[in-house]
Order: structure tokens, then sequence, then C-alpha cells
């Protein structure tokens, strides 16, 4: 078996990036979508009916699977620099304060987290996120 520093192999976690970022939305969209159906139940005026329904936590919103393919490794990696990201916006991190698997990590977490945002945006009335040509809100239905 072969040892992986995540800190050392850029390549791949310039490609275990984006998809951790996207099961980041996804399980905030979970989280979100749970607290409305909830809403929805009590105030429904037939709640057995919503709670009949079956609900899968391993399905995203649309009864996709969720899948995570970031190894272990990968994902403490990149809580670490998005730890050092949200450091770095109350304090200032030198430069030779970091490791340079630090710094050219904390680069590529921004420049996949600056990718994303430019591909996606939030509902201005629920706060869902969206793809940015999107026309309305896949959640609420709201014109974006």
């Amino acid at each position: 078996m072969q040892t992986v520093e995540p800190s050392r192999d850029l390549n791949a976690l310039a490609g275990f990036l984006p998809v951790y970022i996207e099961r980041a939305v996804s399980q905030a969209e979970l989280g979100l979508a749970a607290r409305r159906k909830a809403l929805r139940i009590a105030t429904a005026v037939n709640p057995e009916r919503e709670r009949n329904r079956d609900s899968n936590p391993s399905r995203d919103s649309y009864g996709a699977a969720l899948s995570f393919p970031v190894p272990y490794a990968f994902e403490r990696w990149i809580a670490h620099l998005a730890w050092l990201d949200q450091l770095s916006k109350g304090i200032e991190l030198a430069a030779a304060g970091l490791t340079p698997g630090e710094a050219q990590g904390l680069a590529l977490l921004r420049q996949a987290r600056e990718k994303f945002w430019s591909e996606h945006t939030s509902c201005f009335a629920c706060s869902s996120v969206n793809l940015r040509n999107a026309k309305f809100c896949g959640d609420c239905g709201k014109d974006l």
C-alpha cells in the first residue's frame, strides 16, 4: 500500500477540492431541506401524509445518491486548509509561518472556492445554492 501525503499531492488535492466543496454545499442543503420539511409538517393540514414519506439521508433533494469519493486524509487536509483560511481573516498569516504545502494548498482552496461561486449563486429568498445561469431557484421557485 502506497502512502499518500495530501500536502504534497497537489494534483490530487486540486481534483478533490471541487468534490469536497460540492459535498459541503449538498450537506448544507440537506440541513436546510430538513428544517423546511419539519416546518411544512408542523403547518400541514394532514401531517401524517408527510411523515409517511420515505426520507433517505443518503440521497439529495432530487433523489440522486450522494457519494463522497474524497479520501479521509484529503478531507482532514482540506479541513486544515479551511481552518487556516478562516484564521487568516482575523490575523495576518506570515508566509514564513506556513509550510510550502500549506501555502500551495491554501491557494488551491481559494481558487476552487472562487470557481464554485463563479458558477453558482445563493437564492436571495431561501439561501439555497443554484447554478448561476438558473432562471429560478430549484428549492423555493423564486425568480433569480
